[in-house]
């Protein structure tokens, strides 16, 4: 997985885009799963994206309560916009609750997988 975290244009409020890419592989499925059917994989990936913005949204949620920047924020204004974070750095913690985060996750699963159906024959994929 690779992160990009980008200071978004802002007049009044800072907004921080964080873009998620990744790769996944598919290694044991319980249950009735066809891994042969693209629609299945489809569906894996969209809940697999969305449990991943919901980690990311924890994480920012518990850096701002423990106000910690455990996500490196601060340096990433401090880089791109020094003038807007030497405006804020003295309170930051504040300034981190008032980032609108834009989130988005491109997790795919993009494997050969053998599945087995459920007569018990085995397919490549």
């Amino acid at each position: 997985y690779s992160a990009n975290c980008v200071i978004g244009n802002f007049s009044n409020k800072p907004v921080i885009n964080i873009k998620l890419k990744g790769e996944g592989r598919i290694v044991e499925t319980y249950g009735d799963i066809n891994l042969t059917k693209t629609k299945v994989i489809t569906d894996l990936q969209k809940k697999a994206n969305e449990k991943i913005i919901d980690f990311v949204k924890q994480a920012i949620y518990l850096s701002i309560k423990n106000k910690s920047d455990i996500l490196g924020i601060g340096r990433n204004f401090y880089l791109n916009n020094y003038s807007y974070y030497n405006k804020f750095k003295s309170n930051f913690d504040e300034m981190l609750e008032n980032i609108e985060y834009n989130i988005d996750s491109e997790l795919i699963i993009n494997n050969k997988v053998s599945a087995k159906n459920s007569l018990g024959g085995k397919y490549d994929r």
